[in-house]
């Protein structure tokens, strides 16, 4: 035999293998899943020096193949931040505003849909985030306040 000719019956050999063991992890894929968290539950501190270990080991070839992927996919990788910016400003669907701009003044979101012009200090005094609900009713109550103020 040639060696084309044995490195083709290694490779089926290969594919055959790959694929039953595939078909075996589909089949038993639920059995895989529990074994596998079994294994991380009981080895989870091994892992994890093993993991830092090969790290710093590897430390430039990791770094470098970041690199290279980086340049490989930079169209996914702006994406991915587009979303992600659009995401935090302004994606909410603002369709009343209760007062007009003013020098020093920013947006303040008192609902998803509601938004009124506050200076820019008393929007900053306060961290606050529409999403989760942290600290919008000091927030609110301050900028009502200080609308109703301006009438």
């Amino acid at each position: 035999m040639n060696r084309e000719k044995i490195l083709e019956i290694f490779k089926d050999w290969e594919e055959e293998k790959h694929k039953k063991r595939k078909e075996n992890y589909l089949k038993n894929r639920e059995k895989w899943k529990e074994y596998q968290k079994n294994w991380y539950q009981k080895n989870r501190e091994k892992w994890k020096e093993y993991q830092k270990e090969y790290y710093q080991k590897n430390r430039e070839k990791y770094l470098q193949y970041q690199k290279e992927w980086q340049n490989k996919n930079c169209e996914k990788i702006r994406e991915v931040w587009r979303n992600h910016y659009h995401r935090r400003k302004r994606d909410y669907p603002t369709s009343i505003i209760l007062n007009d701009y003013f020098e020093g003044s920013h947006l303040h979101h008192l609902t998803p849909w509601v938004a009124i012009y506050i200076p820019q200090e008393m929007h900053k005094s306060i961290p606050h985030n529409l999403r989760t609900g942290k600290n919008m009713y000091e927030i609110n109550r301050k900028a009502l306040d200080f609308w109703l103020n301006l009438k």
